[in-house]
């Protein structure tokens, strides 16, 4: 086997090389066009509420039942492959955003959801045997919550359970 053909698995990039590449190659490499969260948040509104054509299609997207955590995460991802923002920026914008597209859907009738509930209901084999026999649905639905709440009453394994309070004067 020849040296050049051992090597052939290894056909990645050598350690250091991105420090001689040009980083100025995306929008995301440079620094951010905006770095007021109060205009970024404006440049947002302007563009969605200033465009019919975009406050249209995001009142739509939420009538389809699209979570409104999702349009803000779109929008903000959006963002940051433009370079208008930082990720940070974007972490520290999503709550007002959400609450603006929140707003935009109760004044336009719409019934939508946030997309952060945690009613999600856990499937568990009496979930499945409430649907194999119509007779004990109400009965198995019931007993495959009261499992669901006793599993979330359970610590991972191997987690750290319950913090200790910490003794600072040692």
């Amino acid at each position: 086997m020849k040296p050049s053909e051992m090597v052939r698995g290894n056909d990645g990039p050598i350690p250091g090389e991105n420090f001689t590449s040009d980083t100025k190659n995306y929008p995301w490499h440079r620094p951010p066009e905006m770095t007021d969260i109060n205009d970024s948040i404006d440049y947002i509104v302007k563009k969605i509420l200033g465009e019919k054509k975009r406050s249209t299609g995001l009142v739509t997207m939420m009538e389809m039942g699209v979570p409104i955590a999702t349009i803000t995460d779109i929008v903000l991802t959006q963002g940051i492959s433009k370079g208008k923002w930082t990720v940070d920026m974007a972490l520290l914008m999503a709550g007002p955003v959400a609450r603006i597209f929140e707003m935009m859907a109760k004044a336009s009738g719409v019934k939508y959801t946030m997309g952060i509930e945690e009613d999600e209901e856990i499937v568990t084999a009496y979930y499945f045997e409430a649907h194999k026999s119509p007779v004990a649905t109400a009965k198995a639905i019931r007993a495959g919550k009261e499992a669901a709440e006793e599993v979330k009453k359970i610590p991972p394994e191997g987690g750290l359970g319950s913090p200790e309070p910490m003794d600072l004067e040692e």
